[in-house]
């Protein structure tokens, strides 16, 4: 590298009957040069810093977009109340439900939704429940039976998917 100013001198040597030339060149660059060295590393920060943004900004739009229904549970031992909300108060449609006995993992109660209805609130007991309630298009478990029944003292988990989620994204439990 040749400082900015400085003349240099490239000499071309060629062993044949024509004779080599040298030819001289001034460095052209006016001003204070970073080292090749410096250059780089800021090349890298600025480029890791902007992957940073990008990735952290998926995961962030991911956690946004793709969060599971907020779902608020009420009540007491003799009934439990189930609201899917956003913002504390507009309906988050539901599309799913599922009600899974935590100890065997046998679902006890699995139902969808009608796509034209806001289901985001319904409550159960332990003993009989309806199997389906308003809003319901299918009910999935129990098959052919109007009701199911929920024993006291007994962990249950619940599945919600949000309307209009076809993937993992939009579930809690």
């Amino acid at each position: 590298m040749v400082a900015p100013g400085v003349s240099r001198i490239v000499c071309h040597i060629v062993f044949s009957s024509s004779s080599g030339g040298c030819v001289s060149s001034v460095n052209s660059t006016v001003g204070p040069q970073l080292p090749d060295v410096m250059r780089r590393l800021i090349i890298t920060v600025v480029i890791s810093l902007v992957v940073l943004a990008v990735v952290g900004g998926g995961v962030f739009a991911y956690g946004f977009f793709c969060s599971g229904p907020s779902l608020k549970i009420t009540g007491d031992d003799h009934k439990k109340d189930f609201a899917a909300h956003f913002l504390g108060e507009y309906c988050d449609s539901l599309s799913n439900v599922t009600l899974t006995d935590a100890t065997s993992n046998a679902v006890v109660w699995s139902v969808e939704i009608k796509r034209d209805v806001g289901f985001c609130y319904f409550s159960l007991s332990p003993g009989r429940n309806s199997a389906s309630l308003e809003g319901v298009s299918r009910v999935i478990v129990p098959t052919n039976q109007s009701s199911f029944t929920l024993t006291p003292q007994t962990k249950y988990k619940m599945t919600v998917r949000r309307s209009g989620s076809t993937t993992r994204c939009g579930v809690s439990s």
